[in-house]
């Protein structure tokens, strides 16, 4: 007993029964600022790193997609080629005329900022990037706008003149654009043609017309394909122009589309009325108004033979 009693007290004793913590506290001052420091330092370290990285894969995705003009075959010679890229239709004959570089300019004098602003003053270039590439390339690329519309306009010194619009309202001259493409796009009526230092101004309406044209262009586009004249008349004054959209096409003098209701509804249903009215052998119509709260009313303008053989005259007017 007494040997057994001695054995624990040795063991209760020893240094490996004393408590000990993994994270010693500092007891003076001087250890908590060291501490302190130490912690300071590497979670700089650590900041520092990461800043570091962050800022090489930005550096390597900038220059990259802006590549430097960094000469490193010495001074650059004569410009020996002009390259060109678009979107569109024009080409490199416009580009040296729109440019007008000497034929011995030297690369590294050409003003790249002066090109790009003249290149910009053409309306039909939306976007227009100038680039050196050594030891004798410059390099253009041009970003077009894209017609869906067309307008005539009175010029003093051609008579009449075509002009596109854009989606986006921009009014330019159709460069380089083929005639069978200029003379499937609709006609623009309505809206205020007003001319800025830099050429003709947006045309407003267009951006009540768009959407219009977006969603037959995506679900109907036969029927699109078909419209030769556009016009938009405001019957609601303010800042959200409201009103009505009237089209002319093939197998109607006038449908009528309201900008107040969805347009895939009014498609659906004038979209019925075609197939009808061809079945039955009625087209071209006279009037479609499609924005009524049931049905359209459609107008007949010639006469019109029924099913049972009799002749309704001109202008009958029908509900669908």
């Amino acid at each position: 007993m007494s040997n057994k009693s001695k054995a624990k007290r040795s063991k209760g004793r020893d240094w490996t029964a004393v408590r000990q913590s993994k994270v010693r506290k500092p007891s003076t001052r001087v250890a908590w600022w060291r501490r302190i420091r130490i912690r300071f330092q590497t979670i700089a370290l650590c900041l520092a790193g990461i800043s570091g990285i962050s800022f090489l894969v930005l550096a390597v995705s900038y220059f990259t997609s802006n590549p430097l003009d960094v000469n490193l075959a010495g001074p650059s010679g004569k410009l020996g080629k002009l390259e060109f890229h678009t979107n569109g239709s024009l080409d490199h004959v416009w580009l040296q005329e729109a440019l007008s570089i000497p034929k011995d300019a030297d690369l590294m004098e050409i003003d790249l900022l002066e090109l790009k602003e003249s290149l910009h003053k053409f309306g039909q270039v939306a976007n227009a990037e100038v680039q050196r590439r050594y030891p004798d390339i410059l390099r253009v690329k041009v970003t077009e706008h894209m017609p869906i519309l067309k307008i005539y306009i009175s010029d003093p010194d051609t008579g009449k003149k075509c002009l596109l619009v854009s989606d986006q309202g921009v009014v330019f001259e159709g460069i380089g654009h083929p005639s069978a493409i200029i003379n499937e796009l609709p006609i623009l009526f309505g809206g205020r043609l007003l001319k800025g230092p830099d050429g003709f101004l947006p045309l407003e309406v267009v951006a009540k017309i768009k959407p219009l044209m977006d969603v037959a262009r995506v679900h109907y586009p036969d029927i699109l394909r078909d419209w030769n004249r556009i016009r938009f008349d405001v019957s609601k004054g303010g800042e959200d122009l409201e009103g009505l959209i009237r089209v002319r096409s093939k197998d109607a003098k006038e449908i009528i589309f309201s900008t107040e209701m969805d347009y895939l509804a009014q498609l659906v249903r004038l979209e019925y009325v075609l197939s009808y009215s061809d079945r039955e052998e009625w087209t071209p119509l006279a009037l479609i108004d499609l924005p009524g709260r049931k049905s359209a009313t459609v107008r007949f303008q010639n006469e019109l033979v029924t099913s049972s053989g009799g002749v309704n005259k001109a202008n009958q007017t029908l509900l669908f």
